[in-house]
């Protein structure tokens, strides 16, 4: 995998998508934080029963999902979907304004009478994660493509532990507010994983997407991804079926084919076209 695309990971995660990135020295540009957030319309009309929200990575833009032919894989099958792409840099992230934003985009499909899921890779997958903990009430489910779920010593506790659903965090309880950024130590606390860790075991236990309100979730990875022993953990709390890795490492090659598995999965059976 690309030294770059390590990069982001050395971000300074603290809850709430409060991200001290500065703090990295690894931020490659400076884009606009428009408000409202730009989003492109890559297929389907507004008649379609159901939205699906892209979310891009560290480096990607909307423009990739279309490059990457998500939008063409959408036009082979029998599904009628509109299909959205957020322009959620990394600039949001920073701001802190990324969850509102995008909340602002999931609220205005669902007042269209649309069910909404998201899917994003990488740190889209990211985003989509923290949105299904803080707003899970308001989408369907989410498919994280490669998600960053932890520092290796945080993913090495939750197995020496045997497990995320026999491990707590070492002293701590469940935060209800948001502390202040410290950026001196903000990576020791990895603060962002512990508690997406605590928050997936808890999904897990209330009966995995089952319950009203709860969102359902997929998980996609490369085989060959650095990251594919954390995603592996977490797909083992997921329902069978829900996780599905692919060839390729942390990049489009995987993330294609998980899009492609997603769509045939059976998740949007409900957006389906009537048949003639």
């Amino acid at each position: 995998m690309p030294k770059t695309r390590h990069c982001w990971l050395r971000l300074a995660w603290i809850p709430s998508l409060s991200v001290a990135i500065f703090a990295t020295g690894c931020l490659p540009f400076l884009r606009s934080t428009r408000t409202p957030m730009t989003v492109e319309v890559l297929a389907g009309s507004g008649t379609a029963p159901c939205t699906v929200l892209l979310l891009p990575g560290f480096w990607d833009r909307p423009s990739d999902f279309v490059r990457h032919g998500f939008a063409e894989e959408v036009a082979t099958r029998n599904l009628d979907i509109r299909l959205l792409a957020a322009d959620a840099h990394v600039g949001y992230y920073r701001k802190r304004t990324v969850l509102d934003e995008v909340r602002s985009i999931v609220k205005a499909e669902r007042r269209a009478g649309r069910d909404v899921w998201l899917a994003g890779n990488s740190l889209g997958g990211v985003g989509a994660l923290i949105y299904a903990r803080h707003g899970g009430e308001d989408i369907e489910g989410a498919l994280l493509m490669a998600p960053y779920l932890g520092e290796p010593e945080t993913i090495a506790e939750i197995r020496a532990a045997g497990g995320v659903l026999a491990w707590a965090p070492p002293g701590s309880e469940p935060l209800d507010e948001e502390p202040e950024p410290q950026e001196d130590n903000a990576l020791d606390r990895d603060e962002y994983a512990r508690e997406t860790w605590q928050w997936l075991a808890g999904w897990h236990r209330d009966g995995q997407g089952q319950v009203e309100g709860s969102p359902r979730l997929w998980m996609g990875w490369g085989v060959d991804d650095d990251f594919a022993g954390p995603a592996e953990m977490a797909a083992a709390l997921l329902p069978e079926g829900h996780a599905r890795p692919a060839p390729g490492g942390h990049d489009w090659t995987a993330w294609t084919k998980n899009w492609r598995d997603f769509l045939d999965g059976g998740a949007l059976r409900r957006c389906t076209r009537p048949s003639s």
